[in-house]
């Protein structure tokens, strides 16, 4: 069964880099929220250098490739729009 939403805390110590990470893809809306580190995350070929305090929303079905992570701790989920009481 596919939850309506979905939210974890993460911690990444270190580096990671490309070669060590897989392309994602979601069928529901995907976030992320970093409270330390930096992430570069390659979102439908897009490019995104996340920070401290900044918050990441990725449409349905994108396809997330983590490019870059360094010493990352924060919060991500997913969601569907069944989750939202109103999502006009």
């Amino acid at each position: 069964m596919k939850l309506p939403f979905r939210i974890r805390a993460f911690h990444v110590p270190g580096n990671l880099e490309a070669h060590q990470l897989s392309p994602l893809s979601f069928s529901q809306f995907t976030f992320a929220y970093l409270v330390e580190g930096e992430a570069l995350i390659e979102v439908d070929g897009k490019s995104y250098l996340m920070g401290p305090g900044q918050f990441l929303l990725t449409p349905e079905s994108s396809t997330i490739v983590p490019r870059h992570i360094k010493g990352c701790r924060g919060f991500d989920g997913n969601f569907s729009l069944d989750a939202l009481k109103d999502a006009s």
